[in-house]
């Protein structure tokens, strides 16, 4: 018996859900529907934490995890680098990328003169629509650049830090 913890069977999407595995036998076996769903465990992520594209399953084996975080997730077609919001800004905004698949990705910033004056990040992360906030607080008001690396693509924007 798996439902979520509004004591359903089927939910709509669109929000995030907790499913409940309370008295199955494992392993289980969840499968995505029309959407893409992001599956992490109730531990934060500790043990599960997958992305499932339409007709994808997921086989769960471990007996420890009883509850399950599911929320619909939108995987773009295409990478693409949103311009900053708000901008100008002072002293926080917010960047946004989108990646169509999984692989490292690097984003810095830049002052105008093209010194390098952040590194925001640098890892790997699952395809998806992500945001990442700076701080700019120790920086003087200006024109800074910030550019994106990821996989094959490349691209650049102009943000405008106003104290």
């Amino acid at each position: 018996d798996v439902r979520f913890t509004s004591d359903r069977f089927v939910e709509t999407t669109g929000v995030e859900r907790r499913v409940s595995l309370k008295g199955v036998e494992y392993p289980v076996t969840l499968a995505a529907g029309g959407k893409a769903v992001r599956i992490v465990d109730a531990f934060g992520g500790a043990h599960v934490k997958e992305t499932l594209r339409p007709g994808e399953t997921l086989t769960i084996a471990d007996e420890t995890i009883d509850e399950l975080v599911i929320k619909e997730w939108t995987i773009p077609e295409e990478f693409a680098l949103h311009q900053n919001f708000p901008n100008p800004f002072n002293p926080t905004t917010t960047l946004r990328f989108d990646l169509p698949i999984d692989g490292m990705v690097k984003l810095e910033v830049y002052d105008i003169l093209g010194q390098k004056v952040e590194t925001l990040f640098d890892g790997e992360l699952e395809a998806g629509v992500h945001d990442l906030k700076w701080n700019a607080i120790d920086y003087a008001s200006g024109v800074y650049i910030y550019r994106i690396e990821a996989t094959d693509f490349s691209a650049v924007k102009k943000m405008v830090l106003m104290k």
